[in-house]
């Protein structure tokens, strides 16, 4: 459709200037006679091949009725499948013709006219999008949604308003997914676990010797300790309750806690208790690591004795000094004696001092020890959000829970709704916190209540971009900045607006086209921007069915996940790079480098690459080019034994060229009953068996031609020269009579006689996905013009994507007219 008006306003001017033929005259004067000579032989009354009958239009006005059908017949008309190649063909003039009748009756009126766009069903956020939107409303990396029932898809995308319905089961996962999200984002103190961690009385492990009294108090000996192994459920603080005493009256004993029999956990010091043989308690604050951990408590001297020791050791060396003669005298002496050598009586002094030392380690009492904690609430269990939710908190006399609460929720709820919230809403949320705290609940658990109720709104599960109040119906209404900042965000990132989109939304300036074209550039590059690749890419060419697919691993059993991952990676990296660079989509179909890591290089035959890592890679020499021969394609469009040109070629004219075949006829046979009756047949010659069906060929002469050039590449998308015993034959025909020997020039074919019909598909797709709706006979004009408008600049993607998001469909509403306004009764 692509220079629709101006082939029709010429067409026009030719026709009424040479014949004074009126408007509506112009299709039973050119357009039937043009049918009658090259369609109605198939496509008539009496033989409807594939399903399809063009008589029976004798007016232009007459085609809007049967619009799907004569939609495809352009498709096929404009790429020369139709009539097909054993008919007599038009001339160029006589189907440049044809296609602007046809598309002058079907758009000419919609595309003059002052066009309104369409009305987008409120929809609400299917799995991705919820996913996005609570990581980045909350800076959590759970992903609730993945629980979710699948999303229906619509047009080709899972963000079809028309088809995200709203079953029983997902309502039940709402509930579900909002509890489980308010946990994760603030931190109810009661819910965290406690260490369990308890030694006492008769659960008390000591090594050493040891007594028990009638009340279970141990005597143990210096040289013993307690002991036990537990678990600590988190990074943290705690505190390690020890209850001793010493056991000599006017005494003291101090112990120190060791955690796995080498970090000191610290000292204290007990005092005697009484005769009776009670202990005091005390609490040692320690920081523990998450895990299994042992623990034991022993006496030490303390700190005081060695203090003191100290102190005598100065003294002693300040004596030295003033006898240092005297002394080197007597050690002398003591040499010439013949005593003992200096190291032997340092042994000695050593062995004397250690068995002093063990003596003076004194019993002690022990009923027990344990831990209690965490105190506060670890790092583990708090969100990004925890504290900036929680700004604000009850205080006596000074500030009311429910102020509090208001406090909190009027900065949190614009974000969850994605747009302003009055006083009176923050107010309803509020009074949910007060509830849960006069209820004896602390005040994390109430501010859980409110975002569990928020997440359950429809202000946050649905996209509403609702008009003004005063909206007339029918009538041209922009949206508003917020709903505005909240398609431009869904579009790129599948997620709410960032704080950026958020200010320029509430500053008025998303209305600035210099604005939109900046944010555009800047959400593409944004490492948010490839979502865009994961939820556009990925649908359009059909990556997220490649998870699904398994070659026959007898016959290809070097296939395995890692080489399926660097599948799909390779053709996200080549979409994201055509999406973020300055290079024409048109690099898409044909360029001449990829992304590779060692795996998927070792599988293409390149050598030079190595490692997991992915890096730009030269294709030249290697009979590959663009997404079409990369592995994740070729994989998607084969069978788990055998390649198929059939699936091959019906891709390309599905996604590429955007001409659909219809569906097979009921009753026509599967190639596979071919197969069994000719099966040493090479399978260019079994497609021909099979086309001999008149109604198969119609088809089949388009899709199989254009499949054959990619039979260099197996089920793996790995290249060969042979199918079994037969070489293979890559050559073929376009219905227009291009030829070609292989991919490379079946590629190099497409992209310099239908490279327009390719960015018109994509473009087509990309405003589906941005408007998540199919699109109307208007929107298929604003797509035209796009494609009109960046094609002196090469077709670069972001010009597309930034034409989008400046068109009216995009930044405009028609205003709902209800059933009843219209009812005359």
């Amino acid at each position: 459709m692509y220079k629709l008006r101006f082939l029709f306003g010429l067409l026009l001017s030719q026709c009424l200037a040479a014949t004074a033929l009126r408007g509506d005259d112009l299709w039973p004067a050119q357009a039937v006679p043009l049918l009658e000579k090259y369609c109605f032989d198939c496509h008539s009354n009496d033989t409807q091949e594939a399903e399809v009958n063009l008589e029976g239009f004798a007016a232009a006005e007459s085609l809007i009725a049967a619009e799907s059908m004569w939609k495809e017949t352009i498709k096929q008309v404009e790429f020369g499948s139709m009539p097909p190649g054993d008919m007599d063909q038009p001339t160029d003039e006589e189907r440049k013709t044809l296609l602007a009748l046809i598309e002058g009756a079907l758009y000419g009126d919609d595309c003059d006219l002052d066009a309104k766009p369409g009305k987008v069903t409120v929809r609400r956020l299917n799995r991705n999008e919820y996913n996005n939107t609570i990581r980045d409303l909350f800076g959590v990396t759970i992903r609730p949604a993945d629980a979710f029932p699948s999303d229906e898809v619509g047009a080709g995308f899972d963000n079809n308003g028309d088809v995200l319905t709203l079953p029983p089961m997902l309502l039940e996962k709402y509930v579900e997914a909002a509890e489980t999200v308010a946990a994760v984002a603030v931190t109810d103190p009661k819910t965290l676990t406690k260490i369990d961690a308890r030694w006492q009385s008769d659960k008390v492990q000591i090594k050493g010797n040891y007594t028990t009294n009638n009340f279970e108090i141990h005597t143990i000996d210096g040289d013993g300790e307690i002991y036990g192994e537990f678990e600590s459920p988190y990074d943290g603080d705690y505190g390690l309750i020890v209850e001793a005493a010493a056991v000599e009256k006017d005494s003291t004993v101090t112990l120190e806690a060791f955690l796995d029999g080498e970090t000191s956990l610290g000292k204290t010091t007990f005092k005697f208790r009484d005769s009776t043989g009670g202990v005091h308690r005390q609490t040692l604050k320690v920081k523990l690591t998450k895990g299994k951990h042992t623990i034991d408590i022993r006496a030490v001297k303390s700190d005081e004795k060695k203090d003191d020791e100290k102190k005598d050791g100065e003294k002693k060396d300040g004596e030295k000094k003033d006898g240092e003669k005297k002394d080197d005298e007597k050690k002398d002496g003591e040499k010439k004696d013949g005593e003992k050598k200096d190291d032997e009586k340092k042994d000695d002094e050593k062995k004397d001092d250690e068995k002093k030392d063990d003596d003076t380690l004194p019993k002690f009492r022990m009923r027990g020890m344990y831990f209690e904690g965490p105190y506060g609430i670890p790092k583990e269990r708090l969100s990004g959000t925890h504290w900036q939710l929680l700004r604000h908190r009850p205080q006596r006399n000074k500030r009311s829970t429910l102020d509090a609460a208001k406090e909190n929720l009027k900065d949190y709820l614009p974000l969850a709704f994605r747009s302003p919230v009055d006083d009176e809403t923050v107010a309803r949320y509020a009074a949910l916190v007060d509830v849960a705290v006069q209820r004896e609940e602390a005040f994390e658990r109430g501010m859980q209540v409110a975002i569990t109720a928020s997440l359950l709104s429809p202000r946050f599960l649905f996209r509403s971009e609702l008009p003004s109040e005063g909206a007339k119906p029918g009538e041209l209404v922009a949206l508003d900045p917020y709903q505005l900042a909240s398609r431009l965000s869904y579009m790129f990132w599948a997620s709410m607006p960032d704080n950026r989109l958020r200010d320029l939304a509430k500053q008025g300036k998303l209305t600035d086209e210099a604005v939109l074209r900046s944010e555009v550039k800047r959400m593409l590059a944004e490492p948010k921007g490839e979502a865009l690749v994961e939820n556009f890419a990925d649908q359009w060419l059909g990556l997220r069915n490649l998870s699904g697919l398994a070659p026959d691993p007898k016959q290809f059993p070097k296939f395995d996940e890692k080489l399926r991952e660097a599948m799909i990676q390779e053709t996200r990296l080549t979409f994201t790079d055509c999406m973020r660079g300055d290079g024409s989509v048109l690099s898409l179909l044909d360029s001449q480098d990829t992304f590779l890591n060692e795996r998927l290089a070792d599988h293409y035959g390149i050598e030079g690459v190595e490692g997991d890592e992915f890096r730009r890679v030269s294709l030249k020499g290697t009979g590959r080019k663009g997404i079409l021969t990369q592995a994740s394609i070729l994989m998607l469009t084969s069978n788990p034994t055998r390649t198929s040109p059939v699936k091959r070629g019906k891709w390309v004219m599905e996604n590429i060229l955007g001409t659909p075949p219809p569906d097979p006829p009921a009753g026509v046979p599967e190639l596979e009953a071919t197969n069994e009756s000719n099966p040493d047949a090479p399978l260019r010659e079994q497609l021909a068996i099979h086309r001999d069906n008149a109604m198969c060929a119609s088809c089949h002469r388009v899709m199989d031609q254009i499949g054959f050039s990619f039979e260099h590449f197996d089920v793996t998308g790995q290249w060969r020269d042979r199918d079994g015993k037969h070489p293979i034959d890559a050559s073929g025909t376009l219905p227009s009579g291009e030829s070609f020997a292989d991919a490379q020039q079946m590629i190099a074919m497409l992209r310099e006689t239908r490279g327009t019909m390719f960015v018109t598909e994509l473009t087509r797709r990309l405003m589906t996905y941005a408007l998540g709706r199919e699109l109307t006979r208007q929107d298929e004009c604003v797509v035209e013009d796009i494609v009109a408008a960046t094609e002196a600049d090469g077709w670069k993607f972001r010009d597309i994507a930034t034409a989008i998001v400046l068109s009216k469909p995009f930044r405009y509403q028609t205003a709902p007219v209800l059933e009843d306004e219209n009812d005359d009764t």
